[in-house]
């Protein structure tokens, strides 16, 4: 059955199944002789503190009564029907010290609230805006989506572009602070896909869907080693809130073709139980156009390639994700998560290719259409178990997954081509249908382990089983339709399973610097099958990974963390493949059975000043680096692009982010990064040294406005840069947005513009060896989105989780 027919049974399962729970649980939310309390936060500046938590407390039992949050003005209201003579009256927001006094139930106007900046523990530094956007701990950086103008009609390949350090390129792979091996996660999880899987993935995961992305440079032992350049975590919105909580939100846009988007999603918490459902759908294209020039040298006479191709992309997208949490007990709580993903992708390009002949007077020409129809079915299933096993908070985790994917590729490509000297053209028809299949099983479990003076320690194991199989079929005819085609066929199997354990430590080793260290192992063991042809490749290897993070307090305006740690990127599967697949008859890609992983070494220092101001200064090593690289064959004019392992890169870079409070209602987050590749390998008889200095600039603006408007604006320059034997020019885009709320923001409308003056485009070349290349690139991101939103509610505006497994909720009454 097709996973478009699953998700819509699966909607119609979850609705009914939304309908009873709704109806159980919230008689006791409810009240008509509610007392009303209410007053205002702000800083000692005087500003107003938006979206700060205030909760009233029973004296004795410090159990809520009631709690809410500040609106932009930091004006709040708590409603209670219950009776109580005296309680504690809290207030806490995150990079500020927290309030409490005990009042009586009389006073009712509770006044103007002043809270302090807290004096950062070492941990952890916020960014004040707005609307708290960065926040930046010892070992990554948190980008908060929710809430951001920016991320409505936007999906989530977009928003990661956004990011500090984060880079996409012209194919869609993601780089960050210069380097390539990204790994991508979504909430703590892999996604053990290609780049180009992935990116297509991303593409079509609404950006609404996302909390907050994590940018982990150089990961602790805790994850896997998996991904040189380093992780990003995307994690998605999960409901906390009793009662019924949901939200409706419809919209389109246009980039030169029509898009539409329509989102749903409705969470219910009712006593131990939680649930959440949410539905996705949406229909985008994009109008992409690529310029190429080749260059060839032969004893016959040099010749030149100048190709420009048109691509109409189309891609309709279905997400449906639900998930259910039970609490067994104050202590125990179990629950699932289930992911379908339907995905139709239709490319048609036309393309013409003018070749000039050193000595011929006419030209030869070459026409190609190209027409391809991509479906992608996905399946993921979790199930875990978090459990507090003693009084002093030692913690169980457990996680089951399943993950299925389903690609069938089909495209019909059709080449003319007319040589100068015959004048009379040939043509030829590929069909070509690519069948890919995956299936992911993994398991994993950790311990944390708290120690004395606050010290911890955290064990994991973890396994992984991958099996994939790729058949392809390509059939060739030549001129009459009634000739036999000529048939290509590709099978390919291959087998992955890795087993993973580690050991991590933290804790302080004076009152000003902590130290987390750890060592992770993982032992691979892989089989790729060529049934066609026999070939097989096998191996099996045991790598240790070591990570070590120091932190630093000099005072409290200034502090240092230090953090060294290796890790490796393994080849994806389906580039191990050998087969070679036809962009047109002088263009081709061809997988590599020879790649192996490649190892990075990473030591970063980052200083902090005032809680705020960030500066890093890094290097990283890696090895047996994957990277693109063109092969030309002068002769025939035919171009292969293949995955190859160069011998080295060394990346220098230097990182500095500075917020900026330009008015109590106009802040800033800016980003300035300069960075250096070199790139070092022998390619047959061929020497690569590549290197070149880089910039990247990125700085938005938020901007509250009267009426409940929000402004947001964001800017990227960047810059010229080396990558394996590429080298590519530098380019600006800017990108706004604009959202009205009313009602205490129950609606909104937003509009939103990307790449206002079209100036993405991606420029580059390849001179290297015998090859002789440059292209220029736009994916018309130019383009308007207009949404609207319909937020419903119906239970408590606050609440928190009053099991002990709830660490993070608990800390902030606690």
């Amino acid at each position: 059955m097709k996973t478009k027919t699953i998700i819509w049974l699966f909607i119609s399962v979850m609705g009914i199944a939304q309908a009873i729970a709704g109806g159980k649980g919230l008689e006791g939310n409810f009240s008509y002789d509610n007392e009303k309390y209410w007053g205002r936060v702000i800083d000692t500046k005087g500003e107003s503190l938006p979206f700060a938590n205030v909760v009233l407390l029973h004296s004795e039992s410090r159990e809520i009564i009631v709690g809410a949050v500040t609106d932009f003005e930091g004006n709040f209201e708590l409603l209670t029907a219950v009776d109580f003579k005296e309680a504690i009256f809290k207030v806490f927001a995150i990079g500020f010290e927290t309030y409490e006094r005990t009042i009586s139930s009389s006073q009712k106007e509770l006044g103007t609230i002043t809270v302090e900046e807290e004096i950062s523990a070492l941990a952890e530094v916020t960014v004040k805006a707005a609307r708290p956007e960065i926040s930046i701990f010892e070992d990554k950086t948190v980008v908060n989506v929710e809430g951001s103008t920016m991320a409505e009609g936007s999906n989530a390949l977009q928003v990661i572009g956004r990011s500090p350090g984060v880079f996409i390129d012209n194919d869609n792979r993601i780089q960050l602070n210069g380097k390539s091996g990204v790994l991508v996660m979504i909430d703590d999880k892999q996604t053990y896909m290609s780049p180009e899987d992935l990116a297509a993935y991303l593409s079509g995961m609404p950006a609404d869907n996302i909390k907050s992305i994590e940018v982990i440079a150089n990961p602790s032992a805790k994850f896997d080693a998996e991904g040189a350049g380093g992780v990003i975590n995307i994690l998605l919105k999960k409901n906390n809130l009793n009662g019924t909580h949901g939200s409706l939100q419809i919209g389109g846009g246009y980039n030169g073709l029509h898009n539409s988007l329509a989102n749903a999603s409705i969470n219910h918490k009712s006593g131990k139980w939680r649930s959440g459902l949410n539905l996705n759908y949406n229909n985008q294209g994009n109008l992409i156009n690529l310029q190429t020039q080749r260059n060839f040298q032969n004893p016959e006479g040099n010749s030149s390639l100048d190709q420009e191709a048109d691509t109409k992309r189309t891609q309709e997208n279905m997400f449906a994700t639900a998930s259910l949490d039970y609490d067994i007990n104050d202590n125990h709580s179990v629950g699932g998560s289930l992911q379908l993903n339907y995905q139709n992708q239709n490319d048609d390009v036309n393309a013409f290719a003018d070749i000039t002949i050193s000595g011929q007077e006419e030209n030869d020409f070459l026409k190609t259409s190209n027409k391809g129809e991509q479906i992608t079915d996905r399946v993921y299933a979790n199930l875990h178990y978090i459990g507090i096993l003693d009084t002093l908070g030692t913690k169980l985790s457990a996680d089951l997954d399943y993950a299925i994917m389903g690609v069938n590729n089909q495209n019909q490509l059709q080449n003319t081509y007319k040589s100068g000297l015959s004048g009379n053209p040939s043509s030829n028809v590929l069909d070509m249908n690519n069948d890919m299949y995956y299936a992911i099983l993994t398991t994993k479990a950790d311990l944390f382990l708290p120690l004395k003076n606050g010290s911890r320690m955290e064990f994991g194991v973890k396994g992984s089983w991958v099996k994939s199989q790729n058949d392809l079929n390509i059939d060739r005819t030549f001129g009459d339709e009634n000739v036999a085609p000529i048939t290509y066929l590709n099978n390919f199997r291959y087998d992955e399973n890795v087993w993973a354990g580690y050991i991590n430590y933290g804790g302080s080793l004076s009152n000003k610097v902590n130290l987390q260290a750890g060592l992770r192992a993982e032992h691979t063991s892989l089989t790729g099958n060529q049934t066609v042809t026999g070939e097989v490749n096998s191996s099996k290897y045991v790598d240790w990974f070591p990570s070590v993070f120091i932190g630093q307090k000099v005072n409290d305006n200034y502090q240092i963390n230090y953090n060294i740690n290796r890790r490796l990127t393994r080849p994806n599967y389906r580039f191990l493949n050998p087969a070679v697949f036809y962009l047109d008859d002088l263009t081709q890609e061809q997988g590599n059975p020879e790649l192996t992983p490649m190892y990075a070494h990473t030591a970063e220092v980052t200083q902090v000043w005032k809680n705020a101001y960030q500066f890093t200064l890094g290097y990283t090593y890696t090895t047996d680096i994957i990277q693109v690289i063109a092969l030309q064959d002068d002769a025939t004019r035919v171009t292969t692009l293949q995955l190859k392992n160069l011998d080295n890169m060394h990346n220098f870079s230097a990182r500095l982010m500075v917020p900026v409070d330009i008015t109590p209602w106009w802040t800033t987050n800016n980003m300035f990064q300069a960075y250096y590749n070199s790139f070092n390998s022998q390619i047959g008889d061929d020497i690569l040294n590549n290197s070149a200095f880089s910039v990247l600039a990125r700085t938005q603006h938020n901007i509250t406005l009267p009426g409940n408007f929000k402004l947001e604006m964001m800017g990227m320059y960047v810059g010229p840069q080396a990558q394996g034997a590429f080298r590519f020019s530098g380019f600006f885009y800017m990108d706004a947005g604009v959202t009205k709320s009313w009602k205490n923001e129950k609606y909104s409308l937003s509009i939103t513009g990307r790449d206002l003056f079209r100036s993405q485009r991606m420029r580059g070349d390849m001179q290297f060896a015998n090859v002789d290349t440059r292209f220029s690139q736009y994916f018309g991101q130019q383009g308007v989105n207009l949404t609207f939103r319909y937020r419903f509610s119906k239970g408590q505006s606050f609440s928190v989780n009053q099991r002990s497994g709830s660490v993070e909720e608990r800390s902030r009454l606690d």
